[in-house]
């Protein structure tokens, strides 16, 4: 699951080095950064797995890994 997420974060955040694109990043201070970039990362999070995040989870989230975290717990 975390291979998928990150492999997802990538393609969003397209303009960020691909090797600084790992679990402990702070996704929120990258300049690409946005609140269009968070909706586009929630949708393509729900329709390329399957799951459905709580908004919250997202909007709370500081590091790639806690998005990981909220995937899971929405399995």
């Amino acid at each position: 699951m975390e291979e998928k997420v990150l492999n997802i974060f990538k393609s969003v955040f397209n303009k960020v080095e691909p090797d600084e694109i790992t679990l402990d990043a702070e996704f929120r201070e990258w300049d690409q950064f946005s609140s269009l970039t968070l909706c586009e990362l929630l949708s393509k999070l729900e329709e390329e797995l399957g799951v459905k995040l709580k908004l919250s989870a997202m909007v709370n989230a500081e590091t790639i890994e806690e998005v990981v975290d909220a995937v899971n717990e929405s399995r």
